[in-house]
């Protein structure tokens, strides 16, 4: 058997302003919170990045633009089934707040026409 060396390579940072083209691959519920994994289908492909999302959901703020970029309506009396997340595709852009605490931003995945 021959023997090799690879060297890990980090991922290169996320650049802070662009959407990047993902697909939720799974998501589960842990206490009072989501615990949402997205592949990266360009830029990167193939890295996947785990996010954490407040529960319960209300009309506003990163939960509810998770759920509306997945093609899911938000709004007050509103029965979701998080579930139906999982392979879908969305747009999300990763930064910070002026605080440096990790900010999420989702947009809905227009599909092009050919």
């Amino acid at each position: 058997m021959r023997h090799w060396l690879e060297i890990v390579k980090p991922w290169p940072p996320f650049t802070a302003g662009q959407f990047y083209e993902a697909e939720v691959v799974s998501i589960r519920k842990a206490r009072r919170q989501m615990e949402v994994t997205v592949r990266v289908l360009k830029h990167m492909p193939g890295r996947t990045v785990p996010m954490v999302l407040a529960l319960p959901i209300r009309p506003e703020g990163s939960t509810a633009e998770f759920f509306t970029a997945c093609d899911i309506r938000v709004s007050p009396g509103a029965q979701i089934r998080p579930q139906d997340t999982v392979g879908r595709k969305l747009l999300i852009q990763f930064g910070q707040t002026k605080d440096g605490i990790a900010a999420l931003s989702f947009k809905a995945c227009i599909a092009k026409e050919p």
